[in-house]
Formats: structure tokens, C-alpha cells, sequence
């Protein structure tokens, strides 16, 4: 005989493990996210000035903070309201991937023109 889970509870099992697994991947980029600016800041990741050179940096202090702050709060932030169980986690977890998708927008061209010039 084959138990069969009525439809409500299978949309919940289903719902379950997607939160599960965005708050497993959300909170990945949490922690990578706020070692990298961490490192940026602190000088731990050994990362060149020259790389900065013709961008509106002059050290590393501003995409540390942008990559910590911006990136990393926001992941954490809707990493918590995943965790709390509130479908408003989904919307703030989008909102960090595009925050992780501007920061990688704007770090491309700065980086890039580097290699442009060798």
C-alpha cells in the first residue's frame, strides 16, 4: 500500500528544501563575500595598486566596504529572513545576487583595463 502525501504538503516539503538550499547558498556568499572585503581592508589578500591605477580608487578601502558591507550584509540579511521562514527571504536573497551582480559589473572594468595595457 502507498501512502501518498496530499498536495499541500508536498508544495510544503517542496518549499522546505528550496529555502534550504537558497539559505545554504546565500549564506556561502555571506561568508566569501565578507572575507574578501575583510581581506581587501585588512591587506590579507595581497592584491596590487597598480590595478587601481585610471579607476576612481585609490586603494582598496572602498570596494573592501562595498564587497563587506553591501555584498555580505545583504546576504546575511536575507540569509535571516530565510531562516526565519518569511517569503520575503526570496526577494531579499534576489536583491543580493543583484547587489553581488552590480559589484561584479563595476569590478570587471576597473580590473580589466589592466590587462588591456599589457
Amino acid at each position: 500500500m502507498s501512502h501518498s502525501f496530499p498536495e499541500k504538503e508536498k508544495t510544503i516539503m517542496k518549499h522546505k528544501a528550496m529555502r534550504i538550499t537558497n539559505f545554504v547558498l546565500i549564506v556561502s556568499g555571506a561568508l566569501t563575500t565578507l572575507a574578501g572585503g575583510i581581506g581587501l581592508l585588512t591587506g590579507a589578500i595581497a592584491t596590487p595598486k597598480e590595478w587601481l591605477e585610471g579607476s576612481p580608487f585609490v586603494d582598496y578601502t572602498i570596494p573592501g566596504l562595498a564587497l563587506a558591507i553591501i555584498v555580505g550584509g545583504s546576504m546575511l540579511l536575507s540569509a535571516a529572513t530565510i531562516l526565519t521562514g518569511r517569503e520575503i527571504g526570496i526577494l531579499a536573497s534576489g536583491f543580493a545576487g543583484l547587489a553581488m551582480m552590480v559589484f561584479e559589473i563595476v569590478e570587471v572594468p576597473v580590473i580589466d583595463h589592466i590587462t588591456e595595457s599589457r
